[in-house]
């Protein structure tokens, strides 16, 4: 029944967008401060089937894109941190910030805002570390309509025993081609822009150089600090659609019965419960729900050593005089 009403209400939602013509949004001007994270908040990426867009004729304002279609077929969480104390910091000095994604190896994407781009400085992970002599740049600042730049890359693949097994070369037109509203499976967003980038790539891979030219685009929007959605390809395209968690419950690290720190931690982590209570117990799963730790709180302060644990992230069940609390937690 809940789909059937779902569906309704977005299929009036399309219908009143055709009537219309066109939805009138004011345009939109977006600065650093609104689609850059912050330290602790929280991001589901949802990667969905493949799409087909006009990408040469699909800007403009005003514009209704429709993705309602789409499903998604795998997701991710993913988490902005600090960059100090993070395991691939020495190789990303300039970095003012980190996301880590939870794949089934962690991932942690290193970016910084330099004359008023947004750049990915590389990212590092179990198998391998990429670096940038020139990073990909994914914004110019203020975003408005019609704002036009041209992107060089230069960047380095290689393994932690200094083995180069892949470098890409090239450059990327980019133009913000249009302003207006975004319909997703679950959600409306109103007053966002798209953002068009044509790469064109040199990428040579041991003996192999392929070389490699598509679109890439993204949608902005005021306060969501993260673009909403990526399409990148030629004919058809693969989508990354995020959904911001940080606003969730369970995202939160802290709570009126306890506090939990650090979050993220690397080996250790404590525990403060600033009442009285006659029994607590926790238990730490980890993404599948396997319980991978629990153990018996004995004192208003607990500290625990967590070092076995592979980085990733974790749900922390605390049990306190029969109530339950959770956790997000975040290893690194």
């Amino acid at each position: 029944m809940k789909k059937v009403i779902t569906n309704s209400i977005k299929a009036c939602c399309l219908l009143f967008c055709l009537i219309q013509g066109q939805i009138v949004n004011s345009q939109p001007v977006l600065t650093p401060e609104d689609i850059t994270p912050l330290p602790g908040e929280t991001f589901m990426m949802n990667y969905m089937e493949y799409t087909w867009i006009d990408a040469e004729n699909s800007g403009g304002e005003n514009v209704v894109w429709d993705f309602t279609d789409l499903e998604v077929t795998n997701s991710y969480e993913m988490i902005c941190i600090e960059v100090m104390g993070t395991p691939y910091e020495s190789y990303f000095e300039n970095a003012e910030y980190c996301l880590l994604t939870n794949y089934s190896s962690p991932s942690y994407n290193y970016f910084s805002i330099e004359n008023n781009f947004l750049n990915e400085e590389g990212y590092g992970s179990l198998d391998a570390v990429e670096t940038s002599y020139d990073p990909i740049s994914w914004a110019h600042f203020p975003i408005t309509y019609l704002d036009s730049y041209i992107d060089t890359i230069s960047t380095v693949y290689f393994t932690f025993s200094g083995n180069t097994f892949r470098t890409d070369n090239g450059i990327c037109h980019c133009s913000v081609d249009g302003y207006g509203t975004l319909l997703l499976p679950d959600v409306v967003y109103e007053d966002v822009v798209r953002i068009r980038c044509i790469d064109t790539i040199t990428i040579i891979i041991g003996s192999d150089t392929v070389e490699l030219k598509s679109n890439k685009i993204l949608w902005y929007m005021q306060g969501f600090h993260h673009y909403i959605l990526l399409l990148g390809g030629n004919t058809s395209y693969s989508a990354y659609y995020f959904s911001s968690t940080s606003n969730d419950a369970s995202n939160n690290i802290t709570s009126n019965i306890s506090v939990v720190y650090p979050n993220p931690f690397r080996d250790y982590m404590n525990i403060d419960i600033p009442f009285f209570f006659k029994e607590a117990v926790i238990e730490i799963m980890d993404v599948n729900g396997n319980k991978v730790f629990n153990d018996i709180i004995v004192s208003p302060k607990y500290k625990t050593n967590l070092e076995f644990l592979p980085p990733g992230f974790y749900y922390a069940k605390i049990i306190v005089n029969s109530e339950i609390y959770e956790y997000k937690l975040v290893k690194i």
